[in-house]
């Protein structure tokens, strides 16, 4: 009977890692629209962003005890390890130390119970960038690329006809406004009220 209990304890399939559970499904909410992502999914976010981790279900239909992102820094309300429902403002919650290389670009999120890690996503934090702005001023159509000058006339009429870039352009939180300082000005874009582009603009 000794022998026969030293035998089940030693073979179970969790100790030997046969048939336990993996990250099945894991929600990411980013600036409210939320996303089911997969085990080693990238989730791509951008400065400015606020990133909620939700629900987390294995393939056995429970839930991890603990949902953690490596390098956020949390508030000590609640599970300390555990990030599910927590505000993390990208990239100011996050500690760069603590990303992949040191490098503040990618940060691990594991799902976790009792020391087993059943599966991992991955947060980038991507700049935004603009490739591509078409303006018109009285009526004409302009392309402009980055680092190209606008050049206006103070009773030119200006309106953004488009913006191409690597995020949704056709965002509220995406603005732009003109900032002007003496004979220097500047067409500046804006995304949650991070800069994200500037056109130098001359006046005739």
């Amino acid at each position: 009977m000794r022998i026969c209990f030293f035998l089940m304890l030693f073979t179970s399939s969790e100790l030997l890692g046969i048939g336990r559970p993996t990250l099945s499904s894991m929600s990411v909410s980013i600036n409210g629209s939320r996303k089911a992502y997969k085990s080693g999914d990238v989730i791509e976010v951008f400065k400015g962003d606020l990133v909620h981790i939700g629900h987390t279900r294995l393939s056995n239909g429970r839930s991890p005890d603990i949902v953690n992102l490596v390098g956020f820094r949390r508030s000590k309300v609640g599970n300390p390890y555990d990030d599910r429902d927590k505000g993390i403002v990208i990239p100011d919650d996050l500690g760069i130390r603590w990303s992949k290389q040191k490098k503040g670009k990618e940060y691990d999120i594991y799902a976790i119970s009792k020391g087993w890690v059943f599966g991992k996503l991955t947060l980038r934090v991507v700049t935004p960038k603009i490739n591509e702005l078409v303006v018109s001023i009285d009526g004409k159509r302009i392309l402009l690329n980055p680092g190209d000058t606008l050049s206006l006339r103070e009773d030119n009429q200006l309106v953004i006809e488009s913006v191409v870039g690597n995020f949704e352009t056709a965002d509220e939180n995406f603005t732009f406004k003109v900032n002007q300082e003496g004979d220097q000005a500047e067409l500046t874009f804006l995304r949650y009220g991070f800069p994200v582009a500037s056109f130098p603009v001359t006046t005739q």
